[in-house]
């Protein structure tokens, strides 16, 4: 059941999975138990299973984490939307032909190599601190990333079956989108 490589069945994931996250849970419980004062993790830093579940009605409906979440997810959303608009294009062209994937290359290597905590003073700069700001961080952090993807995507396909394609009468274009 060892072997290297070897897919576990659905019901091994299950219970690895299972096995994983009751191990998680009990390192919390554990370095989260007692007074503020003795406890390995301060309070401050992460609350117990008990305070976190027994806050979870007034986080819920009193502090709206439902309008957060939402409001979170619509700017992920967005971000990563534009994000694929501009980086799945722009990684087909680069997939497709080596010379524009040659010019944006300093971009895309320095783009996915550069801490993204590091956009966030940079995205303030340029957009601000209103909800602009928000988007077009997740979008900065994005979409060097889709680009990169979509073009190794683009390039791994065998040659030939761009050749076969071409051989069988297909224009170009028909090649690439298809």
């Amino acid at each position: 059941s060892w072997k290297l490589r070897r897919e576990p069945s659905m019901l091994g994931r299950l219970v690895a999975a299972t096995i994983f996250l009751a191990l998680v849970f009990t390192a919390w419980t554990i370095f989260t138990m007692g007074t503020p004062e003795t406890r390995v993790i301060s309070p401050a830093v992460i609350g117990s299973p008990a305070e976190v579940f027994g806050s979870f009605k007034s986080l819920w409906f009193d502090r709206a984490l439902t309008r957060n979440l939402i409001a979170s997810l619509w700017r992920v959303l967005q971000g990563f939307g534009l994000a694929i608009a501009v980086g799945v294009p722009l990684g087909v062209a680069c997939g497709a032909w080596p010379k524009i994937n040659a010019f944006i290359a300093p971009l895309s290597v320095f783009g996915r190599n550069v801490p993204i905590s590091s956009l966030v003073p940079l995205t303030l700069v340029w957009f601000g601190i209103d909800e602009l700001q928000k988007v077009m961080f997740i979008f900065v952090a994005c979409v060097m990333f889709v680009v990169f993807d979509s073009a190794r995507a683009i390039a791994s396909v065998d040659e030939r079956y761009v050749q076969t394609a071409l051989t069988l009468g297909a224009k170009p274009f028909q090649v690439l989108f298809k």
